[in-house]
């Protein structure tokens, strides 16, 4: 049997905000029935999130575990300032190896100040979000072969705002391609999409808009910028589109460079307009491969670069690959 308690630390940069320190504390058969209790920390500039949740596994059947938990966050964002508190329960059925589901319940209650004319309004989400994932992939961290789909729709229902309602759904998609064994040659696509149903886009919060740029969505353009902008603050979006292609090519035994091509954008609209700009971005990286994941340096620029907005380039230092 293993030891019941783990405790682990990551620290990345991303030059959107900086440092970001990351350390989690895990007990596992916590009440003698395979129960799993895990706290999690983060903190950055714009964000400070402090998370607990409890898993029970197998109940009433086999691979149908219940989850709780929640969590206290803070972000600070050229778009918004916010600060809330989250409490969720629910359940996550396993269906095979690769297939997983999920539906629950949850409430957050937050204060939201929007950047674009500086209100503060304060809401009480209550939501029942629910979602698919089937993982056809090789490795977890460091993928050579397969696909990932990844779904979530959450129907929600503004409860100090009973007139506001809406639906959030997003998808996101991966491919790779191994096109070569020795050395290894990797192709990596990303594909995602988003839409808010139901709602006008000032009844929506502004933390729960999407948006677009920065790591793990464009590289090389700033966080949230990629998309509907007042002068130069975000406004974001009702719906959002997003594509990426990577090559990797391991350059040596633990060492692995990366050519990577993101590009774009938040829309106002319920649903992607194609005839909107996008905004993309490019550039370079290098993955030192270790046993437990790739540790990965990316610098990347904007192919267009706007005046007053956009930088000379991005950095972002992470473990795992980009996606």
């Amino acid at each position: 049997e293993r030891l019941p308690r783990t405790i682990g630390a990551g620290v990345g940069y991303r030059s959107e905000d900086g440092p970001v320190l990351r350390a989690f504390w895990e007990h596992r058969n916590i009440l003698g029935a395979g129960e799993r209790l895990r706290i999690e920390a983060e903190t950055s500039q714009i964000l400070q999130r402090l998370e607990a949740q409890l898993l029970k596994p197998d109940i009433f059947i086999p691979d149908l575990d219940l989850l709780g938990g929640g969590s206290l966050r803070r972000e600070e964002t050229d778009a918004f300032d916010s600060l809330s508190a989250r409490a969720n329960i629910g359940v996550e059925r396993r269906f095979s190896n690769r297939l997983t589901g999920s539906a629950g319940i949850a409430y957050r209650l937050s204060r939201v100040q929007d950047k674009e004319d500086d209100d503060e309004d304060t809401f009480g989400l209550l939501s029942v979000p629910f979602g698919l994932r089937y993982d056809a992939s090789d490795d977890l961290l460091d993928p050579t072969t397969g696909f990932r789909i990844r779904t979530e729709t959450a129907p929600t229902w503004d409860t100090l705002n009973p007139s506001t309602t809406y639906v959030k759904n997003r998808i996101v998609g991966t491919r790779y391609f191994r096109i070569h064994n020795d050395p290894r040659l990797v192709l990596g696509l990303r594909a995602a999409a988003g839409a808010i149903v139901g709602a006008s886009i000032d009844d929506i919060p502004a933390d729960e808009r999407f948006y677009a740029g920065g790591g793990g969505s464009i590289r090389g353009v700033p966080f949230q910028t990629a998309g509907p902008l007042d002068g130069d603050t975000p406004t974001g979006g009702r719906s959002v589109l997003e594509a990426s292609a990577e090559v990797r090519y391991q350059l040596f035994e633990s060492l692995e460079g990366a050519l990577f091509l993101d590009g774009g954008s938040a829309f106002e609209d319920e649903w992607p307009q194609f005839d909107d700009a996008w905004q993309f971005g490019t550039g370079v990286g290098v993955r030192y491969l270790t046993p437990v994941g790739p540790i990965r340096f990316d610098v990347a620029v904007p192919v267009d670069k706007r005046k007053g907005i956009d930088d000379a380039y991005q950095l972002y230092i992470s473990i795992g690959q980009a996606f």
